[in-house]
């Protein structure tokens, strides 16, 4: 099981976190190398999910964009992501 956890930053200055087994990070390095060779572009690695650690499956989104820090794409991504669970 390719095993892959992403800890995101709770809010600024806070550090992000991945933690996997080999096939896990792996399996991230090759949608992100995918990303970069095709530039602006989103990959996902669509073959097979990748686990937390809690068992649920998962696809990674990589988006790569080099416009500037300042073009409408990054205020449509912030860097934050908070969610409300009901």
């Amino acid at each position: 099981m390719r095993i892959l956890n992403i800890y995101g930053q709770a809010m600024e200055h806070m550090d992000v976190e991945i933690v996997g087994n080999k096939e896990g990070l792996i399996a991230l390095r090759n949608v992100i190398n995918a990303a970069l060779l095709l530039d602006r572009a989103s990959t996902t690695n669509n073959a097979r999910p990748l686990y937390s650690s809690d068992g649920e499956g998962y696809i990674i989104k990589v988006i790569s964009n080099n416009d500037d820090w300042h073009s409408p794409f990054w205020s449509e991504h912030p860097p934050f992501y908070h969610r409300v669970v009901d």
